[in-house]
């Protein structure tokens, strides 16, 4: 599965970017948001990965450009957020074309399951996983 991780922390990335690739899956990873449209407007990914709290182009101005391109239906897009997401927000993701919200408290191996079962889905699948 090729992955898309853009996460501006970068020793939580290179973690998530390791395991991910030790797991059989490749892994790109873009640090900031704007690194993360460049490379989804140039390469194909299965699945993206979006941190919501980076410093200037956050995850939500992510989500906006993804709209205003109109490639939100076109992506697999999971939130992987160590926010404590209020029901309300949950519901906002999921509206502006987010898949899956998963906190960044799980184990690395639940993840690994967890994702891989978003990239067995259609790409319009959504619900609210933690």
């Amino acid at each position: 599965m090729r992955i898309l991780l853009i996460d501006d922390n970068k020793p939580i990335s290179d973690m998530y970017s390791l395991y991910f690739k030790i797991s059989g899956h490749e892994c790109t990873v873009a640090n900031n948001g704007k690194e993360g449209i460049e490379l989804i407007l140039r390469q194909k990914f299965d699945l993206v990965l979006l941190d919501l709290l980076m410093t200037g182009f956050n995850g939500f101005s992510v989500l906006d450009e993804l709209d205003e391109l109109n490639k939100t239906n076109d992506l697999r897009l999971i939130v992987l957020t160590a926010m404590d997401l209020k029901p309300h927000e949950q519901a906002e993701l999921l509206k502006r074309g987010v898949n899956h919200c998963f906190d960044k408290k799980l184990p690395l191996d639940e993840l690994i399951k967890r994702i891989e079962l978003v990239a067995s889905m259609p790409i319009q699948s959504s619900s609210y996983i933690l």
